[in-house]
């Protein structure tokens, strides 16, 4: 069906992505004291949480919530900021709930050793048909297509304002190097520990948690990894009044639909003793 459609990347953005992370995390190290930590936390909120993990995660992977248009627009945009491959991540993280903590899962996080987990796409033969109501999104391809534009000249004019205004570095260390490291560090967090330690609400069939000392840490509602592999198609993981879940509140706030009453997941659960 997709063959006569020119839909896959020129090239391989996951080496690019991962060597940015790192060269954000030495920057990083060495001008700490030039971060402005309320721009930083906001701007890795804005990219990590709403960006990789509402969009990427929630919207793109699971469609669980059905955006208005602006928010769409720059929930994208924020997504690509994220450094996180669009299409391969959404048909990824699909084949995971299919083949959770299986040889088949390529998310298992007992196959993947440390920040390996970034480097998941290299080897991942794309199966468009998986992804095919992503393809037919017109916006969705743009912003897969100009990924690398986008980060581009959004680092570009971070660069030019601080240069402009005499800011010293602070807008490049708060607003490109930061949400870098706490992307990167947050998403290697979650990814290790959602399957590996925490406690359960629901008996799902796989090894998925809830890490509690992540909620604590984030917020996000991304550590939540239990409920939402109960209950894939919630915009919103939380379960307990105590559960935490900041961007699901966010995605809940500007959804055109209800998404959390809607059942469109086949997987059967029990609910754990």
């Amino acid at each position: 069906m997709f063959e006569n459609i020119n839909i896959a990347p020129k090239f391989n953005t996951t080496y690019l992505f991962f060597i940015i992370r790192i060269i954000s995390l030495i920057f990083l190290l060495l001008l700490l004291h030039k971060v402005i930590f309320w721009m930083a936390l906001i701007a890795a909120f804005l990219i990590t949480g709403i960006g990789r993990f509402g969009f990427v995660h929630r919207y793109l992977s699971h469609k669980n919530f059905q955006p208005h248009f602006i928010y769409k627009v720059a929930g994208l945009y924020l997504a690509v900021l994220s450094l996180t491959n669009l299409l391969p991540y959404a048909a990824i993280h699909r084949r995971h709930h299919e083949f959770s903590d299986t040889d088949k899962d390529s998310h298992n996080a007992n196959k993947i050793k440390y920040f390996s987990v970034f480097l998941e796409q290299i080897n991942f033969k794309m199966d468009y048909e998986s992804i095919s109501d992503l393809v037919n999104d017109s916006l969705i391809m743009w912003f897969s297509r100009n990924r690398i534009k986008l980060i581009f000249f959004t680092y570009l004019l971070i660069i030019c304002l601080d240069s402009l205004f005499n800011f010293e570095l602070k807008l490049v260390t708060s607003l490109i190097l930061f949400p870098n490291v706490f992307q990167m560090l947050s998403a290697f967090l979650i990814f290790k520990c959602n399957h590996t330690y925490g406690y359960v609400n629901f008996n799902t069939g796989d090894n998925s948690k809830n890490t509690f000392v992540l909620t604590l840490l984030l917020g996000i509602g991304e550590h939540l990894h239990n409920n939402h592999h109960a209950k894939p198609w919630k915009v919103s993981f939380s379960e307990k009044w105590w559960e935490i879940d900041f961007v699901g509140f966010f995605n809940n706030l500007f959804s055109l639909n209800n998404s959390n009453q809607r059942n469109t997941n086949k997987v059967k659960i029990t609910h754990a003793n």
